[in-house]
């Protein structure tokens, strides 16, 4: 897991970002409701249209805050699974095309015993590739 979350070194800044902006949507969604509360406890009892219609509009500044905050956060969140998943690949196929001259020395009945079908992909014939040769040179 900690080898994982080195490899998102190259992503730092973002994710500090999302960071962010996900808990400053979260401070304005559980500020709404004590601006709920005041135009009811302020506005509703002393039949104060200008104040509820003030509170109202601030109420819906911070829900519209939050949404963009919130569709930033989503935006960003995806920018980074996206190059994090493209880093992780491409060290994967680093890791087959370095196992791939060892099988080209492997028979056929090597791979038989291993149980490997052709409809498996490198990653998983490379592991257990990896494991035979392991096995083997125990």
């Amino acid at each position: 897991m900690v080898k994982l979350l080195k490899k998102l070194k190259p992503f730092w800044l973002p994710v500090t970002v999302i960071t962010l902006l996900v808990f400053f949507q979260s401070i304005a969604e559980l500020y709404l409701p004590n601006i709920m509360s005041d135009i009811v406890d302020t506005g509703i009892v002393n039949g104060d249209t200008d104040y509820i219609i003030q509170r109202g509009l601030i109420m819906l500044a911070i829900a519209a805050g939050a949404g963009v905050f919130a569709i930033v956060a989503s935006y960003l969140t995806s920018k980074v699974a996206v190059g994090y998943g493209k880093n992780l690949r491409k060290l994967s196929c680093s890791c087959v095309r370095y196992l791939e001259p060892l099988l080209a020395y492997i028979s056929l009945s090597t791979l038989h015993q291993l149980d490997i079908s052709w409809s498996l992909g490198y990653g998983e014939l490379a592991c257990k590739v990896l494991h035979f040769v392991l096995r083997w040179l125990k």
